[in-house]
């Protein structure tokens, strides 16, 4: 189906999952010759693998959780020193 028989836009799919067995780099060359013979004017920009796609996905949470993490140290490490001086002060 060409871009201009697609009713509107959010329909469109960006992406396409093969499952092969072996290595799926090696897949994609293959994978390509089918897609062009099936219509050689669909691009294949980004071949990936799954694991590859999922650290993508997973790699700003993680960061998220590192920065989170971190600043959760700060906080409970300023609170500590407080109630330290609080009680070195009172004696």
């Amino acid at each position: 189906m060409s871009f201009a028989q697609t009713p509107s836009t959010w329909a469109l799919p960006e992406f396409l999952a093969v499952r092969v067995k072996g290595n799926p780099i090696d897949t994609a060359d293959a994978l390509r010759r089918v897609v062009a013979a099936a219509d050689p004017d669909q691009p294949i920009a980004a071949v990936r693998t799954m694991d590859e796609i999922l650290e993508l996905d997973v790699a700003d949470r993680r960061q998220q959780m590192v920065l989170l993490g971190a600043f959760a140290g700060l906080a409970l490490l300023l609170a500590s020193t407080r109630a330290l001086r609080r009680a070195l002060v009172r004696g």
